[in-house]
Protein backbone atom coordinates (compact mmCIF):
# COMPACT_ATOMS: atom_id res chain seq x y z
CA UNK A 1 0.00 0.00 0.00
CA UNK A 2 2.77 2.50 0.93
CA UNK A 3 4.39 2.10 -2.81
CA UNK A 4 0.88 1.75 -4.26
CA UNK A 5 -1.00 4.75 -2.32
CA UNK A 6 -2.97 5.92 -5.82
CA UNK A 7 -3.81 2.56 -6.83
CA UNK A 8 -5.74 1.91 -3.66
CA UNK A 9 -6.95 6.14 -3.11
CA UNK A 10 -4.89 6.40 0.08
CA UNK A 11 -2.97 8.78 1.23
CA UNK A 12 -2.02 10.24 4.92
CA UNK A 13 -3.96 13.56 5.40
CA UNK A 14 -1.95 16.49 5.41
CA UNK A 15 -3.43 17.93 9.11
CA UNK A 16 -3.20 14.47 11.42
CA UNK A 17 -6.34 16.17 13.06
CA UNK A 18 -8.56 15.51 9.47
CA UNK A 19 -8.54 11.40 10.44
CA UNK A 20 -10.88 12.18 13.16
CA UNK A 21 -12.61 15.16 11.25
CA UNK A 22 -16.60 14.85 11.16
CA UNK A 23 -17.73 13.63 7.70
CA UNK A 24 -14.12 12.34 6.74
CA UNK A 25 -15.61 8.52 7.62
CA UNK A 26 -13.95 7.52 4.01
CA UNK A 27 -10.87 9.98 4.18
CA UNK A 28 -7.89 9.11 2.03
CA UNK A 29 -6.35 7.33 5.56
CA UNK A 30 -9.28 4.95 6.04
CA UNK A 31 -8.48 1.51 4.60
CA UNK A 32 -11.47 -0.51 5.84
CA UNK A 33 -15.34 1.01 6.49
CA UNK A 34 -18.22 -1.08 7.89
CA UNK A 35 -21.56 0.61 7.82
CA UNK A 36 -24.60 -0.26 9.21
CA UNK A 37 -27.04 -1.35 6.84
CA UNK A 38 -31.12 -1.47 6.84
CA UNK A 39 -31.42 -5.34 7.14
CA UNK A 40 -33.20 -6.28 10.68
CA UNK A 41 -30.49 -9.02 10.68
CA UNK A 42 -27.49 -6.50 11.18
CA UNK A 43 -29.56 -3.60 13.00
CA UNK A 44 -28.71 -2.42 16.18
CA UNK A 45 -31.91 -1.36 16.98
CA UNK A 46 -35.56 -1.00 15.96
CA UNK A 47 -34.36 3.03 15.62
CA UNK A 48 -32.04 1.62 12.61
CA UNK A 49 -34.94 2.71 10.00
CA UNK A 50 -32.99 4.81 7.62
CA UNK A 51 -35.86 7.75 8.88
CA UNK A 52 -32.57 9.20 10.78
CA UNK A 53 -30.64 11.99 8.97
CA UNK A 54 -27.41 10.30 8.03
CA UNK A 55 -29.58 7.16 7.35
CA UNK A 56 -28.42 5.84 10.98
CA UNK A 57 -25.65 3.82 9.41
CA UNK A 58 -22.67 5.88 11.92
CA UNK A 59 -20.17 4.04 13.75
CA UNK A 60 -21.44 4.78 17.60
CA UNK A 61 -18.00 3.16 19.40
CA UNK A 62 -17.02 7.12 19.34
CA UNK A 63 -19.29 7.40 22.22
CA UNK A 64 -17.67 4.92 24.34
CA UNK A 65 -14.24 6.69 25.20
CA UNK A 66 -15.64 9.81 26.38
CA UNK A 67 -15.18 10.42 30.39
CA UNK A 68 -17.43 10.44 32.91
CA UNK A 69 -16.85 14.21 32.62
CA UNK A 70 -20.42 14.57 34.71
CA UNK A 71 -19.16 13.01 37.43
CA UNK A 72 -19.37 14.76 40.91
CA UNK A 73 -15.15 15.85 41.85
CA UNK A 74 -13.38 16.96 44.75
CA UNK A 75 -12.32 20.06 42.90
CA UNK A 76 -9.98 20.89 45.54
CA UNK A 77 -8.17 17.16 45.39
CA UNK A 78 -4.17 16.35 46.53
CA UNK A 79 -4.45 20.31 47.65
CA UNK A 80 -2.99 20.88 51.22
CA UNK A 81 -4.86 22.77 53.38
CA UNK A 82 -8.04 23.29 50.54
CA UNK A 83 -11.02 21.71 51.90
CA UNK A 84 -12.71 19.25 49.82
CA UNK A 85 -15.54 19.87 47.95
CA UNK A 86 -17.31 17.69 45.51
CA UNK A 87 -19.45 19.39 42.96
CA UNK A 88 -21.04 18.29 39.37
CA UNK A 89 -18.61 20.59 37.47
CA UNK A 90 -19.97 19.70 33.38
CA UNK A 91 -23.11 19.01 32.53
CA UNK A 92 -23.81 16.64 29.77
CA UNK A 93 -24.32 18.23 26.45
CA UNK A 94 -23.70 17.26 22.71
CA UNK A 95 -20.75 19.13 22.18
CA UNK A 96 -19.14 17.13 24.69
CA UNK A 97 -20.78 13.84 23.82
CA UNK A 98 -22.03 10.88 25.72
CA UNK A 99 -19.84 10.24 29.02
CA UNK A 100 -20.30 6.67 28.55
CA UNK A 101 -17.04 5.12 29.29
CA UNK A 102 -16.52 1.92 27.96
CA UNK A 103 -13.03 2.09 26.11
CA UNK A 104 -9.56 3.51 27.27
CA UNK A 105 -6.63 3.54 25.38
CA UNK A 106 -3.93 1.60 26.61
CA UNK A 107 -0.52 2.87 28.43
CA UNK A 108 1.25 1.75 25.60
CA UNK A 109 -0.84 3.89 23.37
CA UNK A 110 -0.39 7.16 25.69
CA UNK A 111 3.60 6.38 25.89
CA UNK A 112 3.81 6.49 22.19
CA UNK A 113 3.54 10.31 22.43
CA UNK A 114 6.59 11.04 23.76
CA UNK A 115 7.39 14.36 22.01
CA UNK A 116 4.54 16.23 22.65
CA UNK A 117 6.19 19.46 21.81
CA UNK A 118 6.58 18.95 18.00
CA UNK A 119 4.45 16.40 17.44
CA UNK A 120 0.44 17.30 17.12
CA UNK A 121 -1.12 13.87 17.32
CA UNK A 122 -1.85 13.79 21.26
CA UNK A 123 -3.85 17.10 21.09
CA UNK A 124 -5.41 15.92 18.15
CA UNK A 125 -6.50 12.74 18.94
CA UNK A 126 -7.47 13.48 23.07
CA UNK A 127 -10.14 15.71 24.70
CA UNK A 128 -8.17 17.66 27.21
CA UNK A 129 -10.28 20.35 28.21
CA UNK A 130 -13.98 20.09 29.23
CA UNK A 131 -15.29 24.36 29.08
CA UNK A 132 -17.40 25.23 32.00
CA UNK A 133 -21.21 25.28 30.70
CA UNK A 134 -23.10 25.60 34.44
CA UNK A 135 -25.58 26.73 35.12
CA UNK A 136 -27.31 24.52 32.60
CA UNK A 137 -30.98 23.42 31.99
CA UNK A 138 -32.10 20.37 29.76
CA UNK A 139 -32.83 21.21 25.94
CA UNK A 140 -32.26 19.93 23.07
CA UNK A 141 -28.66 20.19 23.54
CA UNK A 142 -27.81 19.54 27.23
CA UNK A 143 -29.20 16.25 28.45
CA UNK A 144 -28.18 17.32 32.32
CA UNK A 145 -29.08 20.20 34.29
CA UNK A 146 -26.66 21.97 37.04
CA UNK A 147 -28.21 24.72 38.61
CA UNK A 148 -25.51 26.80 40.24
CA UNK A 149 -22.39 28.04 38.62
CA UNK A 150 -19.07 26.10 40.07
CA UNK A 151 -17.89 27.77 42.50
CA UNK A 152 -15.71 26.57 45.17
CA UNK A 153 -12.27 28.31 47.58
CA UNK A 154 -8.75 27.74 47.36
CA UNK A 155 -5.87 29.17 49.20
CA UNK A 156 -8.13 31.63 50.60
CA UNK A 157 -10.33 32.90 47.75
CA UNK A 158 -13.09 31.96 45.96
CA UNK A 159 -12.84 30.65 42.83
CA UNK A 160 -16.43 30.90 40.32
CA UNK A 161 -16.32 29.92 36.52
CA UNK A 162 -17.91 31.53 34.18
CA UNK A 163 -20.14 29.54 31.62
CA UNK A 164 -18.65 29.00 27.84
CA UNK A 165 -15.74 30.64 28.95
CA UNK A 166 -13.32 29.17 32.06
CA UNK A 167 -11.89 25.12 31.43
CA UNK A 168 -13.82 23.16 34.65
CA UNK A 169 -12.09 20.23 33.95
CA UNK A 170 -8.45 19.81 32.02
CA UNK A 171 -6.81 16.46 31.94
CA UNK A 172 -3.39 17.10 30.21
CA UNK A 173 -2.29 13.31 29.78
CA UNK A 174 0.91 14.26 32.42
CA UNK A 175 0.95 14.00 35.95
CA UNK A 176 0.77 17.51 37.78
CA UNK A 177 2.10 19.16 40.84
CA UNK A 178 0.45 20.41 43.64
CA UNK A 179 1.34 24.01 42.79
CA UNK A 180 0.44 23.53 39.36
CA UNK A 181 -3.73 22.57 40.76
CA UNK A 182 -3.42 25.28 42.91
CA UNK A 183 -2.65 28.23 40.06
CA UNK A 184 -4.86 26.47 37.55
CA UNK A 185 -7.97 29.09 37.44
CA UNK A 186 -10.45 25.92 36.40
CA UNK A 187 -11.74 24.10 39.00
CA UNK A 188 -9.86 20.65 37.80
CA UNK A 189 -6.50 19.48 36.78
CA UNK A 190 -5.33 16.09 36.59
CA UNK A 191 -3.93 13.59 34.72
CA UNK A 192 -5.72 11.19 32.26
CA UNK A 193 -2.74 8.74 32.22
Amino acid sequence: MIDNQATYGLALEQDFGNVWRDKNEYGKESIFVMDRNLDPVFSESDYNAGNAADGNKENRSNHYWVCFYTNARNVNALITGAAASSMGLVSRDVINGRPFRRFRPTPYTYSAFTNRDNDSRYDKTFQKAWVANTPATASSLVQSTIANPVTTSRNGSSVTLTKGVDTAIFMPGKEVTVAERQRFKGVKLCSNV
